[in-house]
């Protein structure tokens, strides 16, 4: 991991690793509420070489520091290991402006590839667009880049579900209750108007946060 500063991982080479047990579904229960995706993305995702970027609470991280990973090499351990999509072939990079106290990221670069620092919160509104249980773990501001601040339609009874006590901020009138939506667990949301509009025969049911 790293904080403030620039940092250059080349050159390094992984193999010959054995692997003592896989990802299973059900390991989620008992540590993540059944979240499947959270549980792998935490415990059964890390890779032989990466970096974790995303760990300053300064907005200008991003302009400021980068983190390079530059002809590295990761063999193949095994087929069918569960990798998230923080991982390029065993390659493991988070460059996110988002998560619980620290939410700014600096610049990741591999191989000559920026990553993209808001694929977590394009992957949280596609979630909310899909309908369902959608989870909150992270601080989220829908508001940052216009792929994630346009209306968002709920056409199916959905669920958003806080886990942690983090803000979900949103634009005005961007969230369109069409259905069945209810708001539930210890988090918060805000918004610079309206956080949801409710449309006429929809039904909205909050049920915890603020």
């Amino acid at each position: 991991r790293l904080f403030e500063r620039n940092v250059l991982i080349e050159g390094c080479s992984v193999s010959g690793i054995t692997l003592n047990n896989t990802y299973k579904g059900q390991d989620a229960d008992s540590y993540s509420d059944g979240d499947l995706f959270y549980a792998m993305e935490q415990s059964f995702s890390h890779a032989f070489i990466g970096n974790m970027v995303n760990v300053s609470k300064k907005a200008d991280t991003y302009d400021k520091y980068t983190v390079e990973l530059r002809n590295n090499k990761v063999d193949k351990q095994a087929d069918g290991v569960a990798t998230g999509y923080f991982t390029d072939e065993y390659m493991g990079w988070r460059a996110s402006n988002f998560t619980a106290g620290y939410i700014s990221t600096a610049k990741l670069i591999v191989d000559g590839v920026v990553k993209d620092r808001w694929t977590e919160l394009k992957r949280f509104v596609a979630l909310l667009k899909d309908g369902g249980n959608v989870n909150v773990w992270y601080h989220y501001d829908l508001t940052k880049i216009p792929e994630t601040s346009g209306e968002i339609p709920i056409e199916k009874p959905t669920v958003i579900d806080f886990k942690r006590a983090v803000t979900l901020t949103v634009g005005k009138q961007q969230i369109v209750n069409k259905k069945e939506l209810t708001v539930k667990g210890i988090g918060k949301m805000t918004a610079s108007d309206y956080i949801f509009m409710n449309e006429q025969g929809a039904t909205l049911t909050v049920e915890g946060g603020t």
